[in-house]
């Protein structure tokens, strides 16, 4: 399930670069180059409305600010992915913050430019609607689940989308840290470290540095699912 998904993610945003590198040729007056640097905003909660942007290099998180101050994520950007609101949705207000964890360089496209998109490609905003409604669906499945749930889930999302395989493991990145895994889980970094502590004396996870490393995908998979 994992090498599919990882597959179908690899190609879904294959086909988003090659979209935006076709309209930045064809129309460079219509794209604003945007940087950002680790810890700044692409858009804050409940801004008005800023349009679509085209991630082209770094790793963001969205994440809502709950009743108690803390932030709650619920998913990391990708590279060569569109992101932001449409006035076409029906939205006018941004519904998170979209905040940067490496440095970025981000395209906003002008909505000249996005309705020209969508009149090339007319079924790119419901594919975008299918992506979200699905990792949407898989977090409330575990969101009253046990932490520990939410952890590995996230754990295992979190590999889909940037693990890099060698041999028989999975490396995640040295930005997924403690921390980060307990923005998403709702939880506690020290709680992570518990449940990570868990898995490596079952040889599940290991960690070198700053890295996770799966040892087994399936194993880990079993636990949740």
């Amino acid at each position: 399930m994992l090498s599919e998904l990882h597959g179908l993610n690899r190609e879904h945003f294959k086909k988003n670069k090659k979209i935006f590198n076709h309209f930045f040729k064809e129309y460079p007056e219509e794209i604003q180059k945007i940087t950002l640097k680790k810890g700044e905003y692409l858009v804050q909660e409940n801004e008005r409305y800023k349009g679509v942007f085209f991630i082209n290099k770094g790793i963001a998180i969205k994440e809502v600010l709950l009743k108690n101050g803390k932030a709650q994520g619920f998913r990391l950007t990708n590279e060569f992915e569109f992101i932001g609101t449409t006035a076409l949705t029906g939205l006018f207000r941004s519904p998170y913050d979209i905040r940067s964890l490496t440095d970025m360089e981000c395209y906003k496209l002008s909505d000249t430019l996005l309705n020209q998109i969508i009149s090339e490609y007319p079924t790119y905003l419901y594919e975008g609607i299918q992506v979200d409604s699905y990792i949407n669906y898989q977090r409330m499945k575990f969101h009253t689940g046990k932490v520990e749930e939410r952890i590995i889930y996230n754990i295992i999302e979190l590999a889909e989308h940037f693990g890099e395989k060698i041999n028989n493991n999975v490396l995640l990145p040295n930005i997924i840290t403690q921390e980060l895994l307990a923005i998403l889980s709702s939880t506690t970094r020290e709680y992570v470290a518990r449940i990570i502590a868990a898995l490596k004396s079952v040889q599940i996870l290991d960690t070198k540095k700053r890295n996770i490393i799966i040892n087994d995908i399936g194993k880990l998979g079993n636990l949740i699912y």
